[in-house]
């Protein structure tokens, strides 16, 4: 069994200490993302009430309105989670096929 060198070491922490940075940019977008949809539909509250109070006022119940926001929520979100895993698959691809960064190496989950 082969013994890891120190400069093998040195790698894994690098390593680990670089995958630690992008989980937390990771968190940081979801919370970001978060933060941007609730306030997408606080302000649509904010600027559909005329609308809100004219359904209440013809009879509409208080869970068809619910209802009307959270497939609104629903259709922001998946439309962004569309974007953002498009984006990300297409800079992963580039990344790891035509930067230089690697030095050369063939990349086995990027090998065509």
């Amino acid at each position: 069994m082969p013994v890891a060198s120190i400069g093998d070491l040195d790698f894994v922490e690098a390593d680990a200490g670089f995958f630690g940075l992008l989980r937390g940019y990771l968190l940081l977008g979801l919370v970001i993302g978060v933060a941007g949809l609730a306030v997408r539909l606080f302000r649509a509250v904010r600027e559909r009430r005329r609308q809100i109070e004219m359904m209440r006022a013809m009879g509409s119940m208080s869970s068809g309105v619910r209802r009307w926001f959270m497939t609104k929520a629903t259709f922001v979100s998946l439309m962004d989670i569309v974007t953002g895993v498009g984006l990300g698959v297409l800079t992963g691809y580039l990344t790891t096929t035509r930067s230089t960064a690697f030095g050369g190496a063939v990349l086995p989950f990027a090998a065509r």
